[in-house]
């Protein structure tokens, strides 16, 4: 997974660039907040206070987890609006809602991606987007709300799993059911429940 910010966008200098990194430290101010749109339920927004009238920062991941703790970080930075941005939008749609159109035309300032993917939709990415943080692997587990999961067919057996409807998701997708095959667990079309988003599955995983 690696952090892409737009080449269009470059007047971003470095000392904002360290905001985007894991493990970058962050100065607070006082802010407030602006309420997300509500017509979409995968866009969150903030200001900084006494920032003025300035440009938004618009980023881009793959998934809910931590992005408004995220943005609030953004927000709380003197140095956003010491560069002239007095808002920060941050957004996470389904990936089918990532286009060559949104790409070519710069809808991003920064967007979290697989590198493969995004030059499968335009293939002259790198000329639109530079690279700036690279993460090289991470843990994906199975999850079961009871007991610790087991990959055995014995344990499926009466089990339904969840897995996204975006079937070139590597964690929700690709990755649960190649593991499965590898283990030669065959599950029945009735235990696949397809999900439209990672959102809506987590929800149903964590319903009482």
């Amino acid at each position: 997974m690696t952090f892409f910010r737009t080449v269009l966008g470059y007047k971003i200098q470095y000392t904002l660039l360290s905001f985007l990194c894991i493990g970058a430290t962050v100065l607070v101010s006082w802010q407030h907040f602006v309420p997300a749109n509500q017509t979409n339920f995968y866009t969150y927004s903030c200001s900084i206070n006494n920032a003025g009238q300035g440009r938004t920062l618009k980023i881009r991941n793959v998934i809910s987890n931590l992005s408004t703790t995220f943005a609030d970080k953004l927000c709380a930075s003197k140095t956003l609006s010491q560069h002239g941005y007095s808002h920060v939008q941050i957004e996470w749609p389904t990936s089918k809602q990532l286009t060559a159109r949104v790409l070519v035309d710069g809808q991003y300032d920064f967007i979290l991606n697989r590198h493969h993917h995004l030059k499968g939709l335009v293939l002259d990415i790198d000329e639109l987007y530079q690279p700036i943080s690279i993460f090289s692997g991470y843990d994906i587990f199975w999850w079961n709300k009871f007991e610790s999961p087991q990959l055995t067919a014995a344990f499926l057996a009466n089990k339904t799993i969840g897995v996204t409807s975006n079937t070139k998701s590597h964690p929700y997708y690709l990755i649960p059911l190649r593991s499965l095959s590898d283990a030669g667990i065959q599950l029945s079309e009735q235990q696949i429940k397809v999900f439209p988003s990672s959102d809506s599955l987590f929800r149903r995983l964590f319903k009482r």
